[in-house]
């Protein structure tokens, strides 16, 4: 589940790019698994860390296969940096995946004319894992300061079974 977006920068200066409260808004989905809700499941035992809705893989239950999927944000304006300062998207998180199933941040960068191909960032929860309890995630976004990105939470299920498991409960994002 995913949710409580935010964009940092240098001593601290909040811009908050999303909440899920009022459902999708301008988040949208390129292949549809996302739901925003209350959370009646998952990791988190159908708790959302604040507030009452979250993003999820699926709010009540296992992903289903072949859902590889993107929740996608709107455009945002990163705010350029100097010095010491930073750029950080903030979110929290919990995850429960099986097999080689993985969630991944990703970002797209606007050129003028079209947006980017998604590049994967680092901070990505570990495949066959699960984190029941909701966490804090900064991810770095130095790299793009001063520019036009989207922001999105990919979800890839690999088909994959160990051990008779197939799916979780994927990733929540509040």
């Amino acid at each position: 589940y995913i949710d409580d977006l935010e964009s940092w920068k240098g001593v601290p200066q909040y811009n908050n790019i999303g909440g899920f409260e009022s459902g999708f808004q301008d988040w949208y989905t390129d292949a549809g698994v996302w739901e925003i809700g209350v959370p009646v499941g998952g990791p988190t035992g159908g708790v959302a860390h604040g507030g009452t809705s979250v993003a999820a893989t699926v709010l009540a239950g296992n992903y289903p296969r072949n859902t590889d999927s993107r929740l996608i944000s709107p455009g945002v304006n990163l705010p350029t940096i100097s010095g010491s300062e930073s750029v950080e998207l903030r979110f929290w998180e919990a995850y429960s995946y099986s097999s080689s199933d993985q969630g991944q941040v990703q970002v797209s960068v606007w050129d003028g004319s079209a947006w980017g191909a998604w590049q994967t960032l680092p901070e990505t929860p570990t495949a066959a894992s699960t984190s029941s309890a909701w966490a804090k995630i900064s991810v770095d976004l130095n790299a793009f300061a001063g520019q036009r990105v989207r922001l999105a939470f990919y979800h890839q299920e690999t088909a994959v079974s160990y051990y008779g498991v197939d799916q979780s409960t994927g990733w929540y994002i509040d």
